[in-house]
């Protein structure tokens, strides 16, 4: 749905281990992040306010904002929390964090939900897609998507909300063939993008 073309390997926020932030990390993160762009990485998913900032940071540093797409999560202040589970609390988040990073928008803002995702209500993911909607029609983000280990939650999702875009689930490279009725089939019959969180696990 969103016409974006985004490169088959991409960069994940996560770096080694979060208390590795010494006196060099500022410089590593730009290093790590102009790199990929000279290989022909041009999409970043940062999920927790650290990464957020992290590489925010290292792009505004290169001047390359504009030349990579940016997911955006800041999954401590998402749904995994129940106080965080309303349109208006959502918009605060999207708006604080872009404010704490000096973005005007994010290309993809694709907010972290539980992990079995059927732990969250349909109510619940009505208040989600409101604050989706709000969010783009303000300019704060282009598209919209949500992560989850659930598939058949993100199946349900992407069937009954067509405000989703994107969806981000763990996909690893060990199984040898094609099952029936996939996951895949199902979400492309609606358009959707997909990311592969983890494919090297």
């Amino acid at each position: 749905k969103t016409g974006l073309m985004v490169s088959a390997i991409s960069l994940g926020g996560h770096w080694k281990r979060l208390s590795a932030q010494g006196p060099n990390f500022d410089k590593n993160r730009a290093e790590i992040v102009a790199k990929c762009l000279d290989s022909g990485i041009n999409y970043v998913d940062a999920c927790v306010g650290d990464e957020i900032r992290a590489y925010a940071k290292a792009l505004k540093a290169l001047g390359k904002r504009d030349k990579m797409y940016f997911g955006f999560s800041y999954c401590e202040r998402e749904v995994r929390s129940a106080e965080f589970r309303t349109k208006k609390a959502l918009m605060k988040t999207i708006e604080d964090g872009l404010k704490e990073v000096g973005f005007d928008y994010v290309d993809l803002w694709r907010i972290t939900c539980h992990e079995p995702g059927r732990q969250h209500t349909f109510g619940e993911a009505f208040e989600f897609v409101e604050a989706a909607e709000q969010a783009i029609k303000d300019g704060k983000c282009r598209f919209f998507g949500i992560s989850s280990h659930d598939r058949r939650w993100l199946e349900l999702m992407v069937a009954n909300f067509p405000e989703i875009s994107v969806v981000l689930t763990p996909y690893t490279a060990k199984s040898k063939e094609k099952p029936q009725e996939s996951f895949f089939d199902a979400i492309r019959k609606q358009d959707v993008g997909l990311f592969g969180l983890k494919p090297f696990a």
